[in-house]
């Protein structure tokens, strides 16, 4: 009995070991899922498993697991939704407020209108500091969107 299992992800299929990671297996062989956290918290690597079986990363949705916690244990076939590209622009930093003494609220300009999806979060670079990721939220006064994140 083998001891590889065939995984297929948007019509890619590529060979695992039985009990490999499904996200570890897929990245290894060049196959992209998205993923964020690696601790099954964040919800980025949740796919659908139209055939197969895996044991861990259970989600609260039926026939949805975490890629980045399931394990794979039978030959598996994995639908993945689609996400947009990641897009790169400038933005300049208008505002900044503290809110508590423990959180800081940043309005950013971007140089052209961004488009984002719920859950969705930025990437920030500011000059001397190492990129750090921002999700972005209504303002307390309600806003939201506009040019300014």
């Amino acid at each position: 009995m083998s001891n590889f299992r065939t995984v297929t992800v948007k019509g890619r299929q590529f060979r695992v070991r039985a009990g490999d990671v499904l996200l570890d297996g897929a990245l290894a062989n060049g196959v992209e899922i998205p993923f964020d956290c690696r601790a099954g918290t964040c919800g980025t690597c949740m796919v659908h498993v139209a055939k197969g079986q895996t044991v861990c990363g259970e989600t609260h949705t039926q026939g949805m697991i975490y890629a980045c916690q399931a394990r794979v244990v039978s030959d598996l076939d994995v639908d993945v939704e689609d996400v947009p590209e990641i897009d790169i622009s400038k933005a300049r930093l208008v505002g900044l407020r503290e809110v508590a003494p423990d959180i800081m609220e940043l309005m950013i300009a971007p140089e052209k209108s961004i488009s984002y999806l719920p859950g969705q979060y930025f990437k920030f670079t500011f000059a001397g500091y190492p990129a750090r990721a921002y999700s972005p939220t209504a303002s307390f006064d309600g806003r939201i969107g506009g040019r300014v994140i």
